[in-house]
């Protein structure tokens, strides 16, 4: 039960991701706000998703 709420750093980012690609802004950004608070995640792939984010929808995800 525990890894559905907080599922390890890949899966936040593969979600991100997916959500980015799905168009759906509301889910990326709730993914995305997961993504910045998370710690463990490389500060490349957090600009990267950021950066898709706003490409995908000309904002920035927080």
């Amino acid at each position: 039960m525990a890894t559905c709420l907080n599922p390890p750093p890949p899966v936040l980012t593969v979600l991100g991701f997916y959500y980015i690609n799905a168009h759906d802004e509301v889910n990326a950004r709730k993914w995305m706000q997961r993504i910045k608070d998370q710690p463990r995640i490389m500060s490349k792939e957090r600009t990267e998703l950021e950066a898709a984010f706003y490409q995908q929808f000309g904002s920035k995800p927080y």
